[in-house]
């Protein structure tokens, strides 16, 4: 009897810790997961930000050009009559490398919409 009460000597404690331990590792192993979800919406949540800011670009970019093409299709309009040649030459230049720039915003801004 006296070595059965010594083999069974702490023999409830030992089972709860390892019982705990269990359920700790378990809880440990949950958290994980949920912080790992977590990061994922994170990440989720910037690109649907940056998709959102890159449609904006889009539309302000596309207006832009429409109004650059109309202002190269008017300049002869626009200046007086008497202005010199290359003045309306370097105007040309500018807008046509403005819109340059803005079908090269449009096509990267289409391009990070899509993917």
């Amino acid at each position: 009897y006296a070595l059965w009460d010594l083999a069974s000597y702490n023999r409830k404690s030992f089972f709860f810790d390892n019982t705990i331990s269990q359920e700790r590792a378990f809880q440990e192993q949950d958290m994980r997961v949920e912080q790992f979800g977590l990061y994922r919406e994170d990440v989720r949540d910037l690109v649907e930000l940056t998709v959102g800011k890159m449609d904006l670009y889009l539309v302000a970019a596309a207006l832009l050009v429409d109004r650059t093409i109309v202002m190269i299709c008017k300049q002869n309009e626009a200046f007086p009559t008497k202005t010199p040649e290359w003045a309306v030459t370097l105007n040309s230049m500018s807008l046509a490398s403005g819109v340059f720039y803005l079908l090269l915003a449009l096509w990267l801004a289409m391009y990070a919409s899509i993917s």
